[in-house]
């Protein structure tokens, strides 16, 4: 929410990488390294930054999409924000479950 849109408005989550290669959707969750929504919204990529520098240097209009997206990127800096509420939220964090159940209805599902 502080980014001004809810998880039900997320569209797709791209994985990149060889982390995202290796990961399990259900076990990062559980985790709450990814967030507890519809399955079907995860996507692997692969090499995402070497697809993407490809198509930005061989396509201008993939060039002008990619700095549309970055005009409409959102940064939120942590080193600036009321510190007590990221204090709250990365203590919840560190429990696995995560410690806040009504993000994560399907973990708390699983255990009872």
């Amino acid at each position: 929410t502080k980014v001004g849109i809810s998880l039900d408005e997320i569209e797709k989550v791209y994985i990149a990488g060889g982390f995202g290669y290796y990961m399990d959707i259900e076990k990062s969750i559980i985790l709450g390294l990814l967030p507890d929504i519809d399955r079907d919204k995860f996507k692997f990529i692969g090499n995402g930054s070497l697809e993407g520098s490809h198509r930005i240097l061989t396509s201008d209009e993939k060039k002008r999409e990619a700095e549309d997206v970055a005009k409409k990127a959102t940064y939120f800096d942590l080193s600036t924000a009321a510190l007590g509420e990221f204090t709250e939220e990365y203590m919840k964090a560190m429990f696995i479950p995560h410690q806040d159940p009504d993000r994560f209805p399907s973990v708390e599902k699983m255990l009872e």
